[in-house]
């Protein structure tokens, strides 16, 4: 299985059962970073678990279904359809 395969499968494990480990562990230990919309500054991975955290407690029911996906140069772009109820 290629890496990028494996980082697809943990994204849709973490899509079905979310936690804020299993999405922290997602990123990069170096280069890691978020950018949900509505966001002014990319997020470092040091700052996914916390912010992961706040996301799930105000959402309830989170699901995270990943409709598209491309890669380049080891770089992983996912696109997803979340729904949830806040």
């Amino acid at each position: 299985m290629s890496e990028v395969q494996s980082f697809l499968e943990r994204f849709a494990d973490f899509g079905s059962a979310p936690d804020p480990d299993k999405y922290e562990n997602l990123f990069d230990p170096v280069d890691g970073t978020v950018l949900h919309p509505g966001m002014t500054t990319p997020l470092h991975r040091d700052q996914v678990r916390a912010y992961m955290t706040s996301y799930l407690a105000g959402v309830s029911e989170f699901q995270f279904k990943i409709v598209g996906w491309a890669e380049r140069n080891g770089t992983v772009f996912v696109e997803a359809r979340n729904s949830g109820r806040p």
